[in-house]
């Protein structure tokens, strides 16, 4: 309904994070870039909080037009990357947190940790949590997570 109105009035009457996803993938499988072109710059103008970056990497991505919300998913990602480098001072949060979210904070380079060691701890803790089925957890693990960690050679 949200895109019809549009399309008839060309404006968007939400803010909402997760509605203006939907509309977003509605229009773009309607063909209507105008639409996807407000979509995209409302969600770039609201504040990125913890819910918001893991809606936009946690969202179904069919997007045809990937550079549309392309921005938005290198934005949630640094800010989750940013807010999380502390991963001792988040633990409890980082349980919680989706396995998007998760490779996101564990990508980025400027962790504060004292080894990787911690983080291969964390992560383990973490997929146990998430993953309680053994071959469930080790195929997460081995594809997604394991290869974030940094061990050093020396």
């Amino acid at each position: 309904m949200e895109l019809l109105r549009f399309m008839y009035c060309g404006k968007l009457r939400t803010a909402e994070p997760a509605i203006l996803l939907d509309i977003l993938m509605v229009a773009d499988k309607f063909e209507v870039p105008s639409c996807m072109r407000d979509c995209s710059q409302l969600l770039t103008s609201l504040p990125m909080t913890t819910e918001s970056a893991l809606l936009y990497l946690d969202h179904p991505c069919s997007i045809l037009i990937p550079a549309t919300v392309h921005h938005l998913i290198v934005a949630a990602k640094d800010f989750l990357a940013k807010k999380y480098s502390d991963v001792h001072k988040f633990q409890d949060e980082l349980m919680n947190m989706s396995l998007a979210g998760i490779e996101a904070i564990f990508s980025s380079t400027d962790l504060h940790v004292v080894n990787e060691d911690c983080l291969y701890r964390l992560l383990l803790k973490w997929a146990r949590a998430r993953y309680p089925e053994l071959e469930e957890r080790r195929k997460i693990l081995s594809s997604h997570l394991i290869p974030l960690l940094r061990f050093s050679h020396k």
